[in-house]
């Protein structure tokens, strides 16, 4: 018989700043805990070494862009292995057009601050839980949590590209549906490695 719990091992934590730690873990447990509730079960969040149901994995690789602002696609996150890539949100820049009287682009930083990084750092993790537990395909709603690629070049200023990374997003009905379905039986669709108790 199921256990009345799904248990969210958050791996790699110690490689974020307290502030940016503690939202982070706030902001998994308020989106995801009520999707796991409409399955009948309780969420426990654990972090450390330790495997568990449902497992993400916050990864310190260097920024993915490097000294080059501007260049190249910047990787967030993997459903494959259930990794999130801290270095490619601290890489995030407005990139965006030209100003037509400077011809300079804009480069600073996106995510700026512990809130924003925080947020964004969840977004992707559920977004790679949506991959696992229900094997969702991609969306190209900025509202959805299965959003992906950028936005245009064109539409890229500082607010926009908070807005994209780290704004609010959910799931819709029938996804939240979905999730509880999976997370029910805890029969995980995607392809990410899967550990049993």
């Amino acid at each position: 018989m199921s256990e009345t719990a799904i248990t969210l091992a958050l791996h790699g934590l110690e490689n974020l700043d307290e502030k940016t730690r503690a939202g982070l873990v706030w902001l998994l447990r308020r989106e995801f805990e009520p999707i796991v509730s409409d399955a009948g079960k309780r969420l426990r969040i654990t972090t450390g070494d330790l495997q568990a149901d449902l497992n993400i994995s916050f990864d310190a690789e260097p920024e993915a862009a490097g000294r080059r602002a501007c260049t190249g696609i910047v990787w967030l996150g993997e459903d494959v292995t259930g990794s999130v890539s801290i270095g490619g949100h601290q890489s995030l820049r407005v990139c965006g057009p030209a100003d037509p009287g400077t011809r300079r682009r804009d480069v600073r930083r996106v995510l700026t601050n512990h809130w924003l990084m925080a947020h964004s750092l969840a977004n992707t993790a559920m977004h790679e839980l949506g991959h696992f537990i229900a094997d969702f395909e991609h969306s190209t709603d900025p509202r959805n949590y299965m959003v992906t690629g950028s936005l245009p070049v064109r539409q890229r200023n500082i607010r926009s590209q908070r807005e994209f990374f780290a704004g609010q997003k959910s799931f819709t009905a029938e996804q939240r549906q979905a999730l509880a379905t999976q997370l029910r039986t805890e029969q995980w669709l995607g392809d990410m490695t899967i550990v049993t108790r």
